[in-house]
């Protein structure tokens, strides 16, 4: 068939804008480089590609490990110069690249809120990706394991309107997490942060460059409603507390307006589920938004 007449096909698009994406993320062979991909970052002006430590090993020093997940492994460390405390999160070499450029460009895109973990750079060296993010001190879920018999309902209270918060923020910007759960829930002294950003759907954008995964069947990947994918959040987060009260002896102390909510939050229809800007909207939350304007909640971590 001549090649002027042959008719283009749409899949041979995606393939191209798939290679692209890969190329572009593609790491340096030697030495460190910033990555980024949305907002553009620099390697910090201390470092000496000529001296034999690696910049991790100039800027930085190891602290202790902070633990691991699907994607690499998370230490606490010291900024050499400036003294700030940091997470830097190792990001498995394994991986193929896509994921590695996926997960910076997540970070870069979900921006600043107060109740999100916070991202602040990214680098290549030798084959491995290195994200510094804000330090928080323990997750949800080792927090629980740790404090099971002495839980209170408050907490279940302040991390509904923190998260609650993030999830709002997220969704009104098009952004799914997908992967809401007691391990991606941070607590930084008294407050609540969502993290890792690895699997977060961004309805604004074409679909055929992510992934199909699990999170991807929990709401069916044939409809791109808003409403139904940002739905999926509000199932997974109502499950992390239901599953926090059943654990632990909290059960016993827990009052029904709580239950209430999470019962709303779990329907299986989605379109009955509530949206978490009505979540945040209810009067039951009254009580957790004075602790938080007053400065009244407990020092959890």
């Amino acid at each position: 068939m001549d090649r002027q007449n042959k008719k283009e096909d749409p899949g041979e698009k995606k393939t191209d804008f798939l290679g692209e994406l890969v190329k572009k993320a593609e790491p340096p062979k030697k030495g460190a480089t910033p990555a980024y991909s949305l907002i553009q970052v620099s390697l910090e002006s201390e470092y000496d590609p000529s001296l034999d430590g690696s910049y991790y090993q100039q800027i930085y020093t190891e602290i202790k490990y902070a633990g691991s997940g699907a994607f690499g492994d998370v230490f606490y460390v010291i900024q050499n110069f400036t003294k700030r405390r940091y997470a830097i999160k190792k990001i498995k070499s394994a991986l193929p690249t896509r994921y590695i450029y996926n997960e910076v460009r997540n970070n870069e895109k979900v921006g600043f809120h107060p109740n999100l973990v916070k991202y602040y750079t990214a680098w290549y060296e030798d084959h491995n990706a290195y994200m510094v993010i804000e330090p928080c001190q323990t997750s949800l879920s080792k927090f629980v394991v740790d404090k099971k018999d002495t839980l209170q309902e408050t907490l279940l209270w302040d991390c509904l309107l923190d998260i609650g918060n993030a999830l709002q923020y997220l969704h009104k910007r098009s952004i799914v997490h997908y992967d809401v759960k007691a391990d991606n829930i941070m607590i930084l002294r008294k407050s609540f942060k969502l993290g890792d950003f690895g699997n977060i759907y961004d309805m604004k954008e074409p679909r055929h460059i992510y992934r199909r995964t699990v999170f991807d069947s929990l709401a069916d990947a044939t409809i791109i409603d808003r409403r139904e994918r940002s739905s999926v959040d509000v199932y997974e987060f109502a499950q992390t507390l239901s599953g926090i009260i059943e654990e632990t002896r909290i059960t016993k102390r827990v009052t029904t307006k709580l239950l209430v909510i999470l019962s709303r939050m779990k329907v299986l229809i989605h379109t009955s589920r509530p949206s978490m800007e009505q979540i945040l909207n209810s009067h039951d939350l009254r009580p957790a938004k004075r602790r938080l304007e007053h400065q009244l909640r407990e020092l959890y971590t």
